[in-house]
């Protein structure tokens, strides 16, 4: 079902995969995370898409996949005016800033990087990893991170290195909401809008939600903290999986920030759903960040 909506729609956060062996492979970069048993393909998401409206999405490497980013960039590359890929880059890996170079080269626009894989990931910001950073902003690289709030300094610390790389938080920076004021922890996510290249997913509030009912109104008071701090133009809508491995059917997912934030004005649900998304990705369609 179509929502009554003019403009871009942008899902940035869209996990697809594909288990066909040796060329769609599963490594599990993440010990939490087990490994998938079946697909979850992009014509899950063009029929989602197409369904509520989705004009365009951001494919993100699911940590399953690994460091093969083969399926997302050859989606991508297949449907241009509708799809970025962001593919998983090894921080560990010596030859990382070239694996980058390469990918881009491939079609891919930018990487994810996880900082929940380490209690202190300091390799984000560790001088061999600089030349990583460097060729990210060399090469118009977005990078989007996945990381707890207490580890947000060290994000905070190589953005400001690199201002010309555009970043991006996960899921609202995964904030414990049972913290009490005056949020010592998630102060380091709001802390981040101090910098004009950092941005912030309003996705997966399922996720921090307690009570897990819809449409999560407990994670609300955080949301409107992240809106205060970064403002609507930077922060951006996604959702997470296609198809049956959806949390939430599309419409309701959309219908979080069109309906039920009570705070958001009209013009700022355009820039969350889409407008902010234009002018970070360049989709190749005749869609313009201000349309709508």
């Amino acid at each position: 079902m179509q929502i009554a909506y003019r403009g871009p729609i942008v899902d940035t956060h869209m996990h697809v995969w594909k288990i066909d062996p040796p060329r769609y492979t599963l490594e599990q970069t993440l010990l939490d995370v087990p490994l998938p048993t079946v697909d979850a393909p992009i014509e899950d998401v063009l029929t989602d898409n197409a369904a509520a409206g989705v004009t365009h999405t951001v494919l993100v490497q699911p940590s399953t996949s690994g460091w093969n980013n083969r399926y997302i960039v050859e989606s991508a590359v297949a449907h241009p005016s509708l799809f970025a890929a962001h593919g998983l880059i090894d921080p560990d890996s010596r030859t990382n800033a070239a694996d980058l170079r390469a990918w881009m080269a491939a079609g891919m626009a930018g990487f994810r990087l996880n900082m929940v894989r380490d209690r202190d990931p300091a390799w984000i910001s560790a001088s061999r990893n600089h030349a990583l950073w460097e060729t990210a902003q060399e090469l118009g690289a977005v990078i989007n991170v996945q990381m707890h709030p207490p580890q947000a300094w060290r994000l905070l610390e190589i953005a400001a290195r690199y201002p010309g790389v555009k970043v991006i938080v996960d899921h609202l920076g995964k904030p414990d909401i049972t913290e009490p004021p005056p949020y010592q922890q998630f102060s380091n996510i709001l802390a981040l809008s101090d910098l004009p290249n950092t941005y912030v997913k309003v996705s997966a509030l399922s996720l921090a939600s307690r009570t897990k009912e819809y449409p999560y109104r407990d994670v609300f008071p955080w949301v409107k903290m992240l809106y205060d701090a970064f403002g609507a133009a930077r922060l951006l809508w996604g959702t997470g999986y296609p198809g049956p491995r959806r949390t939430l059917p599309l419409d309701k997912e959309l219908a979080i920030i069109t309906e039920h934030l009570p705070f958001l004005l009209e013009d700022d649900t355009r820039w969350i759903l889409g407008r902010t998304a234009m002018t970070i990705w360049p989709f190749t369609t005749g869609l313009a960040a201000g349309a709508g």
